[in-house]
């Protein structure tokens, strides 16, 4: 993430770990993670970017990242998230996912992954199925099993580029591993993160100001009570004195 970061005008997180959360509320505004799968707000994200190109305007660039959310039917069945899969690069969205299994996407939506990141896996029927229907372009299993090994010790991970229109494997298969020590940095524009520091409010402020709110009500109540009692003795002093004028 923090390489697309010279790229992207809004960040959007959903995770069901707390771990993950205040990781990513490191980096991109907390009102924008998600504690799970939220369809309510992918449907604002799509919503609004079409709205946007139906107007031609300028898109604002928008990643969305699931961590760990495929148990959830919901992000592999839904229909705006198959939008997002099939034409998301169409209204520019960028779509990140975290998963355990490889299989949880379909062929249909495996066929739109442009960047696949793999970290070790000893159990071979796993990394058959990773050979097969993401690293097909090891002629044999051995050659791939063996790069795999090599490149997944140690913490590290092996990459495919979809995107590189070429045949040969050393112009698409790639080694990475993440740096540890890397600076902290903040996804999103400014006009992003301003907007979340002038609306947003965490639970705690939120039910600060319910009570506050309420207590106020509660003082105004009873000060309209005092006021109306007043009255009523008012009208009644008046009325008897109009009687004794008689």
């Amino acid at each position: 993430m923090a390489y697309m970061q010279p790229y992207i005008d809004v960040t959007v997180a959903m995770t069901a770990t707390q771990e993950s959360a205040e990781m990513f509320e490191s980096c991109m505004p907390e009102s924008c993670v998600h504690r799970e799968f939220s369809e309510a707000a992918i449907q604002k994200i799509l919503d609004h970017q079409n709205a946007t190109a139906r107007k031609k305007k300028p898109l604002k660039h928008v990643l969305i990242v699931l961590d760990d959310l495929m148990f959830d039917k919901r992000v592999v069945k839904g229909q705006n998230m198959r939008e997002i899969y099939m034409n998301g690069r169409h209204c520019a969205i960028t779509l990140m996912i975290t998963a355990q299994y490889c299989m949880d996407l379909g062929p249909e939506l495996r066929s739109q992954i442009d960047y696949c990141f793999c970290l070790r896996e000893p159990v071979v029927a796993n990394r058959i199925k990773l050979w097969k229907y993401f690293f097909g372009g090891f002629e044999t299993f051995d050659d791939f099993s063996l790069t795999y090994s090599q490149c997944t010790s140690d913490n590290e991970c092996i990459a495919i580029d979809n995107t590189v229109k070429s045949n040969e494997l050393e112009d698409f298969i790639f080694w990475y591993k993440a740096n540890i020590n890397m600076a902290p940095y903040k996804l999103g524009g400014p006009s992003f993160w301003k907007a979340h520091s002038t609306f947003y409010y965490t639970d705690e402020e939120m039910d600060e100001m319910r009570e506050r709110y309420t207590q106020m009500h509660d003082s105004t109540r009873g000060a309209k009570k005092r006021i109306v009692s007043v009255e009523k003795e008012t009208e009644e002093e008046s009325s008897k004195r109009r009687m004794l004028s008689r």
